[in-house]
């Protein structure tokens, strides 16, 4: 078995993260299997490293299996339709 190559140094690693992550479909494919705030970590994260676009999918992605009344449920109850409207 091989080891894999990692990043050296910290802006390294930070860049492969953010090219690995900032990812509309993983988002999708993971963001549901994420509790609200480790949704919000990332979405921070990527944020902070300048990947708006991707903490926005990482939301998105995790809000689309949230309950009515958490975090980023997006349901008509959760959010009426004159949300945004002024």
């Amino acid at each position: 078995m091989t080891t894999p190559q990692l990043p050296e140094g910290r802006e390294s690693a930070l860049a492969v993260f953010t090219e690995t992550f900032d990812c509309g479909s993983l988002a999708f494919e993971v963001g549901p299997a994420l509790t609200c705030l480790e949704a919000e970590a990332l979405a921070g994260l990527l944020g902070a490293l300048g990947s708006a676009a991707g903490a926005d999918a990482w939301i998105e992605g995790h809000a689309a299996s949230d309950d009515c009344g958490d975090m980023h449920c997006q349901c008509e109850d959760c959010v009426p339709e004159d949300a945004g409207q002024q």
